[in-house]
């Protein structure tokens, strides 16, 4: 997956995701600004993902949302 990064200085860096390591993780981001952290010639960009189901009432209003925390996703410059 190819990716357009907008970096803080206003220059933008043309980055890839890559499979090879069994535990790597490729998602494709929505459109929008995420924290990220820089990492020699990687940006992890800190994406928020839904990780438990949410639980209902019987009258199906939402009791307990399902828990979310943040998937790192490893970036390369082309």
């Amino acid at each position: 997956m190819n990716l357009l990064v907008k970096m803080p200085d206003g220059n933008t860096v043309a980055m890839q995701c890559h499979y090879p390591p069994v535990w790597a993780t490729c998602i494709e981001p929505q459109l929008t600004t995420y924290p990220a952290k820089i990492n020699g010639h990687n940006i992890h960009l800190l994406i928020p993902v839904v990780t438990g189901k949410p639980k209902y009432n019987k009258d199906g209003t939402l009791k307990q949302p399902g828990k979310t925390g943040t998937e790192e996703v490893k970036f390369s410059f082309r």
